[in-house]
């Protein structure tokens, strides 16, 4: 298995409710047939969505994991909501990783 950590530069603007983080990066080169790429987030989270389309509604898994694999495109887009948060109040409450798997 293979992990990327996907750390800074990230993105941030405030909801009504709390702060979403945003990032883009591209697909990982190298991909192929049978290989499986999953997009795994440790921490708080309350909807993370990648290139437009929702993965996840919970805040109450410690660290999620999603198949991302035949959503990937040559650039992506991720977005992290985190509920009760301000961005001002420090860094990021949760890290980000792909694992390439296969």
């Amino acid at each position: 298995m293979h992990t990327i950590h996907l750390r800074d530069p990230w993105q941030h603007e405030p909801t009504k409710d709390g702060t979403r983080w945003l990032r883009s990066f591209h697909r990982p080169t190298g991909l192929t047939d049978g290989v499986t790429v999953w997009l795994v987030i440790s921490g708080p989270s309350t909807a993370v969505s990648l290139n437009g389309q929702q993965l996840s509604a919970s805040s109450d898994e410690a660290a999620a994991r999603f198949d991302v694999t035949s959503m990937l495109t040559e650039r992506n887009r991720m977005a992290i909501v985190v509920e009760g948060e301000t961005a001002s109040a420090g860094g990021r409450a949760f890290d980000v990783w792909l694992e390439i798997d296969g």
